[in-house]
């Protein structure tokens, strides 16, 4: 029945859970996943050259408009400026106004990439070349009847200061948007010798907006990019020679361009907290702090790092769902020591009561169906054995505890019991002592172990005494003075009796003693009269007297008393005295 209020309880608990996801709904979760995937990246730092090259297509000064909302590409201004109202339509057909143009980038360099990653802003200078593919007979001039030709044919050099504003939104991929301001050097006609003529100047401004493909190169700090772009071109030229009589003031051109790109930069490589947010979106709170941790440590100038210190403490609020998540799967691989170590980390960082709860109960269920197996291989187990896997069980919940405690306590009495059986009184008496403190619901066992145990004693003793084996008898006596103190006439009376068989014991073995010492030192031996002897009481200047100088003298200091053991050796055996304020109160043979 209780296990089963814990499966509901489960159940309800997961229905009603307090975790709380970082991607709030699954379109941020899938837009954190494939565009947010680099919010962490380095910088774009340092782009030391990029080529682009490409064709494209010119008209007047509305010609932007008119390509990308009219879709037309007939001339409908006319780029040209001229004096008198002169009319130069030879460019009017498309064919006469495509080109090609080369741009060289250099030295891009970040200023901001200390401040922020978002927007990476690349500024750079720039050299572009640009020239049509065709030379166009300007038709009309000098005028209708001449016999000299000239032909259209620009050719310019501009020279200008950018800035590119680049995000990164994946490993890979990263768009940008270019503005381009510069000066113009031109030259707009050519003659019948192909030789350059009208010079002129002005000045441009572009606008590109294109993609990196980035290429991280093995072994090397910096990365390829390629892609392809869309520029928009500007250009004014107001300052245009008149030689030649050329009827020209101005022109104001747009053009529409497709060019590829390639080149390489510095920077814009994932990092440790690209990992760690990844690991966020997906829940895995312990992976994910342990890569902002790293993060923290190799880019600590990063400009989000006060965004991974937010996020990091974010997945503290939610790592016991991620380590109780961890542990679920453990579980349902059957591997259940992981399985409880996961579980115990997440008790430990668990503050909300109803995941405490669940995870408590969680730890239930396991010792309850480890308790439920005991029967597949318990009976193989020593005593021991048994104990120390309900003890595991045991520990494991503390719901388990009323099923665990009879099994327990019945297998530690068997334990002291063994120790009962061989005579072992003392740890037998030991451990009735630890069952009774450690489970003392079951003290009327724990009586019937002891009045068990005191019968035996009081057998033994009886035995003791009959046997002459005062001694034994006699600690035997005072240990069941300690056991069961009630029956105090039997132990009195007992001691009595064996302390005074002791003394004579110790008498006689004391007088064999001394009678075996004197007849060994009997020709050193002058006595006072034939019934001297050394006994207790006797003095240290007797014993001296009678025994000679010993060979060994050893002295004690204790408290107001003062001890020292004389040494006598004689044909190879020792006798040790020992005297207290020099009067003899014990003596041993080895």
């Amino acid at each position: 029945m209780k296990k089963l209020y814990f499966i509901i309880f489960l159940g309800i608990t997961f229905i009603y859970s307090d975790e709380t996801r970082w991607s709030s709904t699954r379109f941020e979760y899938w837009w954190n996943k494939n565009f947010n995937s680099t919010i962490f990246r380095e910088s774009f730092s340092f782009m030391p050259y990029r080529i682009k090259v490409g064709i494209f297509q010119y008209g007047g000064d509305d010609y932007w408009k008119q390509y990308f909302s009219e879709g037309s590409t007939s001339l409908n201004n006319s780029p040209f400026i001229t004096k008198e109202n002169f009319s130069y339509n030879f460019i009017d057909d498309i064919n006469n106004r495509e080109g090609i143009d080369l741009e060289i980038d250099f030295l891009g360099y970040n200023f901001f990439r200390k401040l922020q990653n978002s927007v990476d802003i690349i500024s750079s200078i720039s050299y572009k070349l640009s020239k049509p593919l065709n030379k166009t007979l300007a038709l009309g001039w000098p005028n209708d009847s001449s016999t000299i030709n000239y032909y259209y044919y620009p050719v310019f050099n501009t020279y200008s200061i950018n800035n590119m504003f680049s995000i990164q939104i994946s490993e890979k991929f990263s768009p940008y948007f270019r503005y381009s301001y510069g000066l113009v050097n031109a030259q707009l006609f050519r003659d019948e010798n192909n030789n350059g003529i009208i010079k002129a100047s002005g000045k441009s401004q572009s606008f590109d907006l294109g993609f990196h493909i980035i290429n991280e190169i093995k072994n090397k700090n910096y990365n390829l990019i390629y892609g392809f772009e869309l520029g928009l071109d500007e250009i004014q030229i107001d300052d245009i020679s008149d030689l030649y009589s050329n009827p020209i003031l101005e022109v104001n051109s747009n053009n529409i361009a497709f060019r590829f790109t390639v080149g390489i930069i510095y920077g814009g490589r994932r990092t440790n907290g690209d990992k760690g947010f990844r690991y966020l979106i997906d829940s895995d709170y312990v992976d994910a702090i342990d890569e902002f941790n790293k993060f923290k440590i190799n880019h600590n100038k990063h400009p989000k790092i006060n965004l991974a210190n937010k996020m990091i403490d974010f997945s503290n609020t939610q790592i016991a769902y991620d380590m109780l998540y961890n542990g679920i799967d453990y579980y349902r691989n059957n591997n259940i020591d992981s399985s409880l170590i996961w579980y115990d980390k997440a008790l430990d960082k668990a503050k909300d009561s109803t995941l405490i709860y669940e995870i408590q109960s969680r730890k239930y269920i396991i010792a309850d169906e480890l308790l439920g197996n005991l029967d597949d291989f318990y009976y193989k187990l020593s005593i021991n054995d048994k104990i120390e896997y309900l003890e595991y069980i045991e520990n494991i919940s503390n719901n388990i505890k009323s099923s665990i405690e009879p099994l327990k306590v019945d297998l530690m009495y068997k334990k002291a019991d063994s120790f009962l059986k061989i005579k072992e009184y003392i740890q037998s008496y030991e451990l009735y002592q630890k069952i009774k403190k450690m489970h003392p619901n079951y003290e009327y066992i724990y009586e019937g172990k002891i009045n068990t145990l005191v019968s035996l004693l009081i057998e033994d003793i009886n035995q003791l005494i009959n046997n002459k084996s005062y001694f034994q008898a006699y600690e035997s006596t005072k240990f069941l003075n300690l056991v069961y103190p009630d029956i105090t006439n039997y132990i009195d009376d007992n001691l009595n009796i064996l302390k005074n068989q002791l003394d004579l014991e110790n008498s006689k073995r004391r007088s064999e003693i001394f009678m075996e010492l004197i007849n060994d030192y009997k020709s050193k031996f002058d006595p006072i009269d034939s019934n001297t002897l050394i006994q207790l009481g006797d003095s240290y200047s007797k014993s001296r007297r009678l025994l000679g100088k010993p060979i060994e003298l050893k002295n004690r200091q204790v408290g107001n008393n003062s001890y020292f053991m004389a040494v006598y050796n004689y044909k190879d055996k020792v006798y040790r005295l020992f005297f207290e304020n020099e009067i003899l109160f014990e003596i041993i043979k080895e």
